[in-house]
């Protein structure tokens, strides 16, 4: 059954009584959006009115309306005034700074005469012009100061410097450009003067490096406009010393050029003549390199083929050579010896490009026997010989029998004294140094030789050198002289001297009026947030009007309140005896003064007199709200001239949860949140699941939050302290069960929250009082059972939460029931200062579990939906039971933790232990394979049959669950293969096990007939005893191959077990 939820509000008068602050009947709602006293809403749905906040109020929903005109106007004339009165003021402190002024040498002139508005404003301006006064004889001083450093610097400069009279300013800025421009000047003759003596000295510096000798003359005085023409007058002089000094370096220079080139070209020839020799000398050098050297082997196997062959190898690395040979005594080879030595030679080179070889010796290191087998001929004697290839003679011979391995250390150098020439482009042929002899039955024999191939040319002759060249020494030219000036360039300095405006006052007498707005507790609040629905009191405050003010007939105070304020009319009007008030539907409030108060203020109007402040108590109505507030004093003079109109000044409160768009959530103003509680499921994993199919006895993990931070740092008042705070979490107790042991309440940074008392309130039961007073104030209404937790001390909970905008956290799992299914819904609400406000309700779905049995003659007549349940089935029929698993639909909470299936099969069936499991639709894995619906999932599926029982258990591979995604659907079927082995009604059903939650599908049913009886006869033939036979698995003629088959297989098998034991 779908159930459909609808949201409405009905307005009920039944909680009227139990409002927080009850004002009786003089309450006055400013604004259409607010409801009245007697219209509070009881219901825990959003309020369906025409203009709400985004905050889900439960009370009191509407948004504050926009401003009337005239409330608009009144705020736009903030601080205006129409009327005034003057007389004269003046400030001693003023006078005593326009004598120092004077005294210091600034001239003072008096100014027009100026009007402000106040007493204060002339004392702010007499301290304004005191301040000027004062920073002009300030100034003046350090422009005494400024005129005599300007004096210091020039003087300091090296500058002539005289005073040419005084200047005077009125302007600051132009005083102190004036000096600005004195001191450039001074800087500026400096820097002429630095320049031009810098100019003299460059010339006097190129003048010495030309070899002119530069003697300093007397001190010039000049002007600046005349330093340029004299500075060229001494460098011209200075050049043309230098000219002619440079004449005659010149030709010193000519001179001595001739004799260093004479020099660098005696040099470079013998620099010439070395390279070429060091050149002549690498070619010779590199003729050694051109000489090529190869050392070879020649070997001769076995000298008849009567007993099989017999070799000798041979190998050369570098002048290293290794003779390898084999020992054969007719039937095979016994052993190997390897014998290693090396060959020491040189050559040189001669001019004509021939050389000269020479073979030193020959060393002999190791020879070394590795026996292979056992030595079988007749003849046993080996000898392994070694001979001078030069001499014949024998160096070296190792007898032996082949019996063992041995390794011998020769360690013999033989020399040889070989020598030979050899011409440019030719080759020695090769040389044999070395011949080896192994005589035994058969003999193999080696040389060793060396060749020496010549690449060379005749050699290049080498190269005399010249003598090393010297430079001569030439004698130096006489020194010129010349004498330089040093100039001082004249300047002058003037005095400043400043002068000043002193304007004399007036004061405009226009009453002084102020607003302000305090809390129940009479704290200041204004610009800051208030609690929807506190006590709150605008003063209305008029200063001291003043003596010799003149007589006036009436007055009254207009104040245009902003919308959605509730004013306590009765508790205003006792707070203002002296004044008569009244207040039209659109906050337009008119406050008249009392005849007996225009009478006291004409009494004495030599006096000043003093206005009790004015008290309009009220309470905002509006979450979301900014109320903005002036009030407009009226006078009426008994002369027309003196009456006075004047605007206040402008205050603001706010009631927090008017969420800015733009910055939704800002932790930068915390106060501009929403005021609505969170609400969210998730599964064990911690995902969010809202709106997501769950399963029976599946755990709901419910996350709520407690919504505190619009209220950070807001005022906390005693009114505040006794109001409730409270939470509500309204669930389905039809569909879930709380799990309360579990619950878990912290703040936003992980600690226990304390000081919360639950109550679990079950329907048709009697209620707490403080539920039935929550209820009552928020007009929250939940549905059955549910949870209330109550701040038992309210002030120290706002303290801790609220006024520090710490967001509580409710972890509150509850557990499906294993017996629904449906749709529920979770709702949560919070109390904050006896004002509700709902969350948005959390909806899941408990999917209804359908298993489905089915018979068929076939797999295949079962997937065509060919059924036979009800039908007759022979005896000793082989057909198929279908389990069709519940249709896991898209969008579920999680994936399966375990998925079962138990067929109870009756007796008269036997199971032929096979199955198959296939996918009834495309579903996709987390590995992103596509699971096509028909594709066979039976090797994720175990089996466990139990003879004893008659069950067959079906099990889904858990690892293979892990990876079907939740967000597709999942369903499969399956097939159990039996055979009817006895008659009667058979039946047969299965459970589905779901995360070990049980449903059992239908019931399928069919019969079976008994066989029937064969006819008797007096004696029946015996059958004959059929001789055991291969199954045929095709046509006769494939017998033989069958047969061949298995005896292979057979063969194969034996075969592979040995080779294994093996």
């Amino acid at each position: 059954m779908k159930k459909e939820i609808r949201y409405g509000f009905r307005k009920s008068k039944a909680f009227k009584t139990l409002c927080g602050a009850v004002l009786g009947t003089a309450l006055i709602v400013l604004g259409s959006q607010v409801a009245s006293a007697d219209e509070k809403t009881t219901s825990s749905a959003p309020v369906a009115v025409e203009n709400t906040t985004p905050n889900p109020a439960t009370n009191l929903p509407g948004a504050q309306a926009e401003a009337t005109e005239d409330q608009k106007q009144a705020i736009a004339n903030e601080n205006k005034s129409i009327g005034n009165m003057t007389t004269p003021v003046s400030d001693t402190n003023l006078n005593k700074a326009v004598e120092e002024a004077k005294k210091a040498g600034v001239t003072v002139e008096q100014g027009a005469m100026e009007t402000v508005l106040s007493d204060k404003e002339a004392e702010n301006k007499f301290l304004d012009q005191k301040a000027k006064v004062e920073q002009t004889t300030k100034v003046q001083n350090d422009v005494k100061a400024s005129v005599a450093e300007t004096m210091a610097t020039a003087e300091k400069a090296g500058l002539k410097v005289t005073k040419s009279g005084t200047k005077e300013y009125a302007n600051l800025e132009e005083a102190k450009k004036d000096l600005d421009a004195q001191k450039n000047q001074v800087n500026q003759a400096k820097s002429e003067q630095d320049k031009a003596n810098q100019q003299v000295n460059i010339a006097s510096n190129e003048a010495k490096k030309a070899g002119v000798t530069v003697e300093q003359g007397a001190t010039e005085i000049v002007k600046k406009e005349e330093l340029s023409a004299k500075i060229q007058v001494t460098i011209n002089k200075v050049n043309g010393v230098v000219k002619k000094s440079q004449s005659t370096q010149a030709a010193y220079l000519k001179e001595k050029s001739k004799k260093e080139r004479e020099y660098q070209e005696a040099l470079s020839r013998y620099n010439a003549a070395i390279a070429k020799k060091a050149q002549v000398e690498r070619e010779r050098q590199s003729a050694f390199n051109r000489v090529a050297v190869d050392i070879a082997t020649k070997t001769q196997d076995t000298q008849n083929d009567e007993y099989g062959h017999s070799f000798m190898r041979g190998s050369i690395s570098g002048n290293r050579f290794t003779f390898t040979h084999d020992l054969v005594d007719g039937v095979g080879v016994i052993g190997n010896g390897t014998l290693t030595g090396g060959l020491n030679y040189r050559y040189s080179v001669n001019e004509d490009g021939s050389i000269d070889v020479e073979l030193i010796s020959m060393y002999l290191n190791t020879y070394v026997y590795n026996k292979t087998k056992d030595n079988e001929a007749v003849n046993q004697d080996i000898s392994f010989k070694i001979f001078d290839q030069v001499t014949g003679n024998l160096i070296y011979v190792k007898p032996h029998h082949g019996a063992n391995s041995f390794t011998e250390t020769i360690n013999k150098t033989v020399p040889l004294n070989i020598h030979r020439r050899i011409a440019p482009h030719s080759s020695s042929g090769y040389i044999n140094f070395i011949k080896i002899h192994d005589d035994w039955i058969h003999d193999t024999h080696g040389w060793g030789a060396i060749r020496f191939t010549n690449n060379n040319d005749v050699l290049p002759p080498l190269s005399k050198i010249p003598p090393v060249p010297t430079l001569p020494q030439l004698p130096k030219p006489a020194t010129e002289k010349v004498t330089v000036p040093k100039f001082q360039v004249a300047t002058t300095v003037h005095d400043v001297k400043l002068k000043t405006t002193v304007n004399p006052l007036q004061v405009k007498r226009i009453p002084g009026i102020s607003k302000a707005v305090v809390n129940s507790d009479g704290t200041d609040v204004n610009g800051q947030y208030v609690v929807k629905n506190s006590n709150n009191v605008y003063h209305l405050n008029i200063n001291p009007l003043p003596a010799n003010r003149p007589e006036y007939t009436a007055g009254r105070l207009v104040d245009n309140l902003p919308n959605g304020l509730k004013v306590d009319v009765e508790r205003t009007n006792q707070a203002n005896t002296d004044y008569s008030i009244a207040i039209d539907k659109s906050g337009k409030t008119v406050i008249n003064f009392k005849d007996n108060l225009i009478k006291s203020l004409n009494a004495d109007k030599m006096k000043a007199f003093n206005f009790k402040p004015v008290k309009i108590y009220f309470a905002p109505q509006n979450d979301a709200a900014t109320y903005i507030n002036v009030f407009n004093l009226e006078l009426t003079g008994k002369d027309p001239k003196d009456n006075v109109t004047k605007t206040s000044n402008k205050v603001v409160i706010k009631t927090p949860g008017k969420e800015d768009p733009e910055k939704p959530d800002d932790p930068n103003n915390p106060n501009r949140d929403r005021i609505r509680p969170e609400k969210h499921n998730h599964n064990d994993k911690g995902e969010i699941i809202d709106g997501k199919t769950t399963l029976q006895g599946e755990i709901n993990h419910y996350k709520s939050l407690w919504k505190k931070t619009p209220y950070r740092n807001m005022m906390i008042t005693k009114e505040a302290e006794k109001t409730i705070q409270a939470y509500i979490d309204d669930y389905d107790e039809s569909k879930v069960t709380p799990l309360v042991d579990q619950f878990t309440i912290k703040d936003a940074q992980g600690k226990t929250v304390n000081g919360l008392k639950l109550y679990h309130v079950l329907s048709g039961q009697a209620q707490d009082e403080i539920v039935r007073k929550v209820l009552g104030l928020t007009g929250i209404k939940p549905k059955g059972n549910f949870l209330m937790w109550v701040a038992e001390n309210s002030a120290e909970h706002l303290a801790k939460y609220n006024q520090t905008g710490t967001n509580i956290v409710f972890d509150l799992p509850m557990q499906n029931k294993t017996d629904v299914t449906g749709q529920y819904i979770n709702s949560v609400y919070q109390v904050d200062y006896n004002n509700g406000y709902y969350g948005e309700p959390v909806i899941n779905d408990i999917l209804k579990p359908e298993p489905k049995k089915d018979v068929a003659k076939s797999i295949q007549e079962a997937q065509t939906k060919k059924s036979i349940n009800g039908q007759t089935i022979p005896l000793d029929t082989e057909f198929t039971y279908q389990l069709k698993s519940t249709h896991f639909p898209a969008n579920r909470s999680k994936v399966l933790d375990s998925l079962v299936y138990v067929d109870h099969f009756d007796k008269k069936v036997e199971y032929q232990n096979k199955f198959q499991f296939f996918a009834v639709v495309d579903f996709k894995l987390s590995d992103n394979t596509i699971i096509k619906k028909g594709e066979e999932l039976t090797q994720y599926v175990k089996s466990v049959y139990d003879k004893v029982t008659h069950t067959v258990t079906y099990s889904f591979d858990k690892i293979f669950l892990a990876k079907v995604s939740p967000a597709g659907e999942f369903g499969v079927e399956g097939y159990a293969y039996v055979k009817q082995i006895a008659p009667g009604k058979t039946i047969n059903q299965f459970d589905e096990i779901v995360n070990g939650v049980t449903t059992k599908s239908n019931v399928v049913e069919t019969n079976t007939p008994p066989k029937p009886e064969e006819p008797r006869k007096d004696e029946p033939p015996k059958p004959e005893t059929p001789k055991p036979k291969l199954p045929e698995t095709g046509s006769n003629q494939s017998t033989g191959l069958s047969v061949l088959g298995i005896l292979l297989v057979s063969a194969l098998g034996v075969f592979g077990l040995k080779k294994e034991e093996n």
